[in-house]
């Protein structure tokens, strides 16, 4: 506590029974009453209500109510249809049909607050993203990421706000959560246009890892570190680059 360099956060491991979700609540509770104007700050790696996102079925449903209320008020595109397109006449763009080439890719994505004050941020590295445009001059990785980056938190943005039978997602103002993503990405006929909408969301990390490989552990750990990094950027206001600057800028996680 002396050393002035010492973190101004700390982790603890706990099984979900033991965890103060009390504090996680209320993060201006004290640790005492002798010390009343400290705020002790509480963030718990964990989402209660995620059924919804877990089920491709009712994510289409959450997808396809989003998109319908979006188109009423005259919303720019959602992620059914998110639109990325070389030309400047956006009214053009959405109306384009899109039967071009179409694959399947995976992203990994950090979703950290609440309903009104989710962020999503999403790691630069799409799993096949690169493979699908080789063949697709005329859009740049960066610009392919952006459509993906939008049409993920979409997917969230649509969850959360999803009024169904059955609450779909329901995340906390102080937890975090990196899920899996499967998203299918499609061009347009000529081309010059991308969209993608995700079709399922998984954990990350899934807790049976006894089959996986020396390598797949290390992705997941390193998966792990970018995840917190940017996790401690919401909540702390950390500076993940100054913590882990030798980390590739590809398995950095971009706010979105």
């Amino acid at each position: 506590e002396s050393d002035p360099r010492a973190p101004l956060c700390s982790f603890q491991w706990a099984p979900h029974r033991l965890i103060r979700w009390d504090r996680v609540m209320d993060w201006r509770e004290t640790e005492n009453a002798e010390n009343k104007n400290a705020e002790t700050f509480v963030v718990a790696n964990h989402h209660y209500a995620r059924l919804g996102l877990f089920r491709p079925e009712a994510l289409a449903e959450a997808l396809d109510a989003f998109e319908r209320r979006s188109s009423n008020e005259s919303s720019p595109p959602t992620s059914t249809a998110e639109t990325l397109c070389l030309t400047n006449d956006d009214a053009e763009a959405r109306a384009r049909r899109f039967g071009g080439r179409r694959s399947t890719v995976r992203a990994f994505a950090l979703v950290a607050g609440s309903r009104t004050s989710m962020r999503v941020a999403v790691r630069r590295r799409v799993e096949g993203l690169e493979a699908f445009l080789l063949e697709t001059r005329r859009v740049s990785t960066k610009r392919a990421f952006a459509v993906v980056a939008a049409a993920s938190r979409r997917a969230f943005e649509a969850a959360a706000s999803f009024k169904g039978d059955a609450l779909a997602f329901l995340p906390f103002a102080n937890c975090f959560e990196t899920y899996a993503l499967t998203l299918v990405v499609e061009t347009s006929a000529d081309e010059d246009a991308l969209r993608a909408r995700v079709v399922r969301v998984e954990d990350a990390f899934p807790s049976d890892d006894t089959k996986k490989t020396l390598e797949e552990k290390e992705n997941a750990d390193a998966l792990a570190d970018a995840a917190v990094e940017a996790a401690l950027s919401c909540f702390f206001g950390e500076d993940a680059s100054a913590s882990a600057s030798d980390r590739a800028a590809e398995e950095k996680f971009e706010f979105v």
